[in-house]
Parts: structure tokens; C-alpha cells; sequence
């Protein structure tokens, strides 16, 4: 198994959403939703914060992440059953598959906070603008007028062929 920060975190996705919020609030957020499809295993996060300390420009972000993707990387795609949790009704299995997804949620909400809270750190103290720091998740409008990310519209425009000029051979 990769390693993954957080892995075994039990703070609960909720805890997270609400420190991931008091962060961005901290930065000067104008805005902050989430949306959660949870048969597709998805979160995205959207907020507006300034583009750096005092800005006038905000920048429109919305980062995704896969919680399905997550759970694949923290159990390799096995589910292991051990029958020692007790409850009233009996012994349950643990590590299933549906504790699985609520453990790659709670660590993908942990990443969140994480990765925010860093990236916003990095602008306040002028290492570097936010739109830098979320260049790929900040919103643009695509050709049809639809709101999109950076890279969707990259992979939209390219065909997702833009990736291969980042290993085009570079011996920089």
C-alpha cells in the first residue's frame, strides 16, 4: 500500500467540512459550498476567496475529489472481514466495504483541509497568488458560456493530450 497522510484520521468528514470552512473564512472566502454524490463516490468543494492579501480580485475555485479513487489507494481493492466488533445484535464485520468508503471520506476531507489551508497559507505570506496555487481547480467560462476548471477545459481542448507534453522528453 502507497502511502497516504491521514490514513487511519478519525475525525469525521463533518468536523472536516466545517474546519475547511473556519480556514477559508480565515483567508477572506466570499463564498463556500459542497456538493456530495454519494452513489458516484464524489465531493466538490467550491468556494471564492481573494486572490492575496487585501485583493480586490477573488478567485472562483471548485476542487473534486474522488472518494472511490481514495479508497483503492488506502485497502488496494480488498475487503478484509474480521468478526470482532460487538454489538447488540451480535458480532459485525469490520472493514467492509462500507467502512471502507467512510474511512477514504473522512481522509479525503482531511486532504482537503490539508491542502486549502496550505495553499492559502503559501498566499498570505506572498510565496505565492492563489489563483497559482489553484490554477487547475479555478473557474473559467468554456467556449459555450459553460463554468468550467482550467484543466477540464485543457483536457477539453487537447483532448487530454496535454498531459504527454509534460513528459515530452525534458532533460532539464
Amino acid at each position: 500500500m502507497a502511502f497516504v497522510k491521514a490514513q487511519s484520521t478519525e475525525v469525521a468528514a463533518s468536523r472536516s467540512q466545517g474546519e475547511l470552512e473556519k480556514v477559508l473564512r480565515r483567508y477572506g472566502a466570499t463564498g463556500f459550498g459542497v456538493q456530495s454524490d454519494y452513489a458516484a463516490g464524489q465531493i466538490r468543494v467550491f468556494f471564492r476567496v481573494p486572490d492575496g492579501p487585501g485583493e480586490a480580485t477573488t478567485i472562483p475555485v471548485r476542487l473534486e475529489v474522488d472518494v472511490k479513487a481514495v479508497k483503492v489507494l488506502l485497502y488496494n481493492g480488498k475487503t478484509k472481514r474480521r468478526y470482532r466488533r460487538w454489538t447488540p445484535s451480535g458480532y459485525v464485520a469490520r472493514n467492509t466495504d462500507a467502512e471502507q468508503m467512510l474511512q477514504a471520506e473522512r481522509v479525503a476531507w482531511r486532504h482537503l483541509v490539508l491542502w486549502v489551508d496550505a495553499a492559502l497559507s503559501a498566499a498570505a505570506a506572498g510565496v505565492q497568488k492563489v489563483s497559482e496555487a489553484f490554477l487547475a481547480q479555478t473557474l473559467v467560462r468554456g467556449e459555450k458560456g459553460q463554468v468550467m476548471r482550467v484543466v477540464d477545459q485543457m483536457d477539453l481542448q487537447t483532448g487530454g493530450n496535454w498531459r504527454a507534453l509534460l513528459s515530452s522528453g525534458d532533460k532539464s
